[in-house]
């Protein structure tokens, strides 16, 4: 699945917010996180980022033999600079769901100031239900994305 958001900002200061531990954290808690950690570590072209976000979640009845209602969700994110574009692939390990996300982000340059590529798929580790749970995964990762979106641009817009 894929969803793409416009910054209006230097594609070098959205890289550098997506990137800041601080701001990650605050980001987390603000959207709704019980609880977050982020760090980083290394420089282009090797930049890394852990997250861990701890997170109540509105299972539906169909899903909650699968789901836990409060889910730690740990990213990790891996950086590189191509040219002008960075990009970053990650992975997501949740525990109390049996699910794995794994993606690719692209910042490119733009007239406007750079867009925002988010790549991911979701993958299921159950035999019974697992397309459902993969659907319910892909709407609810699409949609979080787009908050950290605009989120992140609301901040931009405030600096």
């Amino acid at each position: 699945m894929q969803v793409t958001y416009q910054f209006h900002h230097d594609i070098n200061l959205v890289f550098k917010i997506l990137t800041d531990p601080t701001f990650l954290k605050q980001r987390a808690l603000a959207l709704g996180s019980l609880d977050a950690n982020c760090d980083s570590r290394g420089a282009l072209p090797d930049y890394q980022v852990k997250l861990v976000r701890k997170r109540e979640i509105n299972v539906p009845m169909v899903l909650s033999t699968f789901l836990k209602k409060i889910q730690t969700a740990t990213t990790h994110e891996q950086w590189m600079q191509v040219n002008n574009t960075f990009n970053c692939e990650n992975s997501t390990e949740i525990d109390g769901a049996p699910l794995t996300i794994t993606g690719k982000v692209s910042l490119i340059p733009s007239e406007l100031g750079c867009t925002f590529v988010a790549d991911f798929e979701t993958k299921a580790k159950i035999m019974f239900g697992k397309k459902k749970l993969q659907q319910y995964a892909s709407k609810t990762i699409s949609r979080e994305i787009e908050l950290e979106c605009e989120y992140t641009a609301r901040h931009l817009n405030s600096l």
